[in-house]
Formats: structure tokens, sequence, C-alpha cells
């Protein structure tokens, strides 16, 4: 198996768990949020109540945990939609549409009548 082929055979995969996968990408993406806030503000304590700040460390800190927390905002609302978008379309059942896709059917094992069944 292809490297392609094999990664598009596990996103099938995990895309039969689509709510469990949106469900712990959002408690990933709470987390991450709350870890740079208390990261943005341990920056600002050091900044603000120590000697140990660093000149122009503060704000390329600060900048950097403002473009991550917009990315832990975004990431859940997009996927969200995605979710939401894929409700609504037309989920189609295989029985009711295996007559019009199968041609003929083979046989390729026929159980006698006097073995028993497992």
């Amino acid at each position: 198996m292809r490297f392609m082929n094999l990664v598009n055979h596990g996103l099938g995969a995990i895309s039969v768990f689509s709510e469990a996968v949106y469900i712990r990408i959002l408690l990933v993406s709470g987390l991450a949020f709350a870890l740079t806030m208390i990261a943005s503000l341990v920056v600002l304590f050091i900044k603000f109540f120590t000697v140990l700040a660093i000149p122009g460390w503060t704000s390329t800190v600060l900048g950097f945990a403002a473009i991550f927390s917009a990315q832990t905002i975004m990431m859940p609302i997009m996927i969200a939609f995605l979710l939401l978008n894929n409700r609504s379309s037309f989920q189609s059942i295989p029985h009711e549409h295996a007559a019009r896709l199968v041609e003929r059917r083979y046989d390729l094992y026929r159980r006698d009548a006097k073995e028993p069944q497992r």
C-alpha cells in the first residue's frame, strides 16, 4: 500500500468517529488556550513585578501568544462548521442503492443443509 493510500485509509477510518474527534479537538484547543493565557499572565508578571525582564521580550512573547490563541479559537469553530455541513448533506443507505449498483451475485461457497451452522 502506498503512503497516499495509507493516509487516505486512515483519514477514512477517523471520519467514522468525526463527532468524537471533534470533541477531543475542542478539549485540546481549550486546554491550549488556557495554557496560552497562563503563559501570557506569567510574562506580564515577570515584566511588571520582577527585574528579570529582557527589553522587547514581553511584546514578542505576547504577540506569539495572541496568534496562537487566535488559532486555538478558530480551529474548533471551523471544524464545527465542517461537522454541521456533513450532517446537512445527504446520507445514503447502502441497502437502498444496492439493487442499482450490483449487477449480479455469485455464491462463492454454498453451505450444505446437513452441515451445522456456527
